[in-house]
């Protein structure tokens, strides 16, 4: 039996049920159904969520990037653990901007670094081959975890802040025409990050900067 007639079939039996089985049933039904219609409703792409974020941010990030460097990034010292690391794990909800363009900044530089480690070791390099085939970012067998045991470094932490690096890198060797604009997805990286390798392919980072 194909999919569509399991569809059709279901849907049958559940028209010719009986009052009292759908009363009984009311709560699986109502739940059921409900989860259909989330799937059937129009979903807006990550690439235009986006896209919609940095334009509500437009003012705040223009205002932030005029500034110094030393007053975006400041200097805090951290002791005992990489800075960039600390950067990153520091994170959250309630950062503010110049923490937020930090924790961007270090995940980038760890990205490049693990980058270099692997060419140095393995002779490739995963930032390459994704921005070339974005639709291998589904193969997980890359080598964080082995640079980050070499390192010594939070496997946690540390993962998060590579990946999220990688995707920041290749976006960047994707759209070398546009690599600027990657520094105000600082300002939105939840967002940032949930697009697909592919989604740039289809070419939302070719839209202008707002």
């Amino acid at each position: 039996m194909s999919s569509d007639e399991q569809v059709i079939w279901a849907l049958r039996i559940l028209e010719g049920a009986s009052l009292d089985s759908l009363v009984r049933f009311r709560g699986p039904i109502t739940k059921t159904f409900h989860r259909i219609n989330n799937k059937l409703a129009p979903r807006q792409s990550h690439a235009v969520a986006l896209f919609q974020a940095l334009s509500r941010k437009l003012k705040n990030i223009k205002a932030f990037l005029s500034r110094s460097e030393a007053e975006a990034v400041g200097l805090p010292s951290w002791m005992g653990i990489d800075p960039r690391l600390a950067d990153v794990e520091r994170l959250s909800s309630n950062s503010n901007d110049r923490e937020k363009f930090r924790a961007f900044l270090a995940a980038r530089s760890l990205a490049l670094d693990e980058e270099a480690w692997e060419i140095r070791n393995y002779g490739s390099s995963r930032v390459n081959l994704l921005a070339a085939q974005p639709e291998l970012s589904n193969d997980r067998n890359g080598y964080t975890r082995q640079f980050l045991n070499s390192m010594n470094f939070d496997q946690k932490s540390g993962s998060y802040a590579i990946k999220l690096g990688q995707k920041i890198l290749v976006n960047e060797r994707m759209f070398p025409g546009f690599s600027g604009s990657t520094a105000l997805y600082a300002f939105c990286q939840d967002t940032f990050r949930r697009i697909p390798f592919g989604g740039a392919r289809r070419g939302f980072y070719q839209y202008p900067v707002p």
